[in-house]
């Protein structure tokens, strides 16, 4: 059964390991992401992927997420197999801020709110976490300062770090970035 579906699957209340072993992913048109990845990821730990463009990191992002199910061995999450788990569980344990960032024609405390329900002082502390809480407080309306559509009135290294202050609100056990200093100066960095 798809443990998307599945009621009986196991929920995961937070996340404190997945460790793969011997994992593979063949995409359907036989092209091959992944082989014999073998490695345990722990919280609290910081990892970077890093390789050139069309390397495993893309292929083995999508497994994190649970996007894809691996081909080959076998992923366990806190000593769980993948496929037993209730997936929108595990997923409330993720953030992931992608390389091209998204921002709402909205205010900077929406976006990073993004409409959950987060109070104030989290998403202050988000902005500090990201480095961005002083520029914020410097503008003329702070928070309420509108981004415009696609984050236009703010430039790139802005729009970055208010995307991973979105991420870093909900407070997640994991955080995925992808590129995560692509628009960034070496002091932001």
């Amino acid at each position: 059964a798809n443990s998307e579906s599945n009621a009986e699957a196991n929920q995961i209340p937070t996340f404190e390991a997945m460790a793969f072993s011997d994992v593979g992913l063949t995409y359907p048109n036989g092209h091959v992401g992944l082989q014999g990845v073998s490695t345990t990821i722990r919280r609290g730990e910081s990892i970077a992927l890093v390789g050139p463009s069309g390397s495993v990191k893309s292929s083995l992002v999508t497994l994190l997420l649970a996007l894809r199910s691996q081909t080959e061995g076998s992923i366990l999450i806190n000593g769980e197999r993948m496929e037993s788990l209730d997936l929108r569980s595990w997923r409330t344990n993720l953030a992931l801020v992608p390389q091209d960032n998204l921002l709402f024609d909205a205010t900077i405390e929406d976006n990073v709110r993004c409409w959950r329900d987060i109070p104030t002082g989290r998403v202050l502390e988000a902005l500090r976490q990201a480095n961005i809480l002083d520029e914020v407080q410097a503008m003329d309306a702070g928070l309420s300062t509108p981004v415009g559509e696609g984050g236009k009135r703010l430039s790139g290294g802005q729009r970055q770090r208010i995307c991973l202050a979105r991420a870093l609100a909900g407070d997640p056990a994991l955080l995925v970035l992808d590129e995560p200093t692509s628009a960034l100066d070496p002091a932001s960095e």
